[in-house]
């Protein structure tokens, strides 16, 4: 079942950054106005008890279409990746303007997206692997076509 939940999750991350890629964005200049340092709270084994961490979440400020805009980005890195005054690009709908991301979070997002994948993979194929050899130890036939 953790199997699967890694791979659900890892699949779902890799989804919404291709989703994000093929959207009509452009890319823009931006500069970092801040870095909010923000307290992120996970739970463990859906109880009560939190984990907490820090992680830093840039306040990017950027012109399009006459518009300046000051967006915090919702992907938070555990270091501070980022620095105020720092001279960056960012992506944004060509339609709306809206924030899409920023090519410095890329290789993060590749990288989660990848790891939770290859554990999902990692413990299914040990389940696999463990129930074949549960079946073949207890000579269990199995009948696919009954199935």
């Amino acid at each position: 079942m953790l199997g699967i939940i890694f791979l659900v999750i890892g699949v779902c991350i890799g989804h919404h950054y291709r989703k994000q890629r093929r959207k009509d964005i452009v890319t823009v200049p931006a500069k970092v106005v801040k870095v909010e340092m923000k307290t992120v709270s996970t739970s463990q084994n859906g109880d009560y008890n939190t984990v907490q961490s820090m992680s830093y979440f840039p306040v990017f400020r950027y012109d399009y279409a006459g518009r300046i805009q000051e967006v915090e980005s919702n992907f938070g890195q555990t270091a501070n990746v980022y620095h105020a005054g720092q001279d960056v690009e960012v992506y944004i709908d060509r339609e709306t303007g809206k924030f899409c991301g920023c090519p410095v979070d890329d290789k993060a997002k590749k990288a989660i997206s990848s790891i939770f994948t290859t554990i999902g993979c990692i413990m299914l194929s040990l389940v696999i692997i463990l129930g074949l050899v549960y079946i073949n130890e207890n000579n269990i036939s199995i009948n696919f076509w009954t199935i």
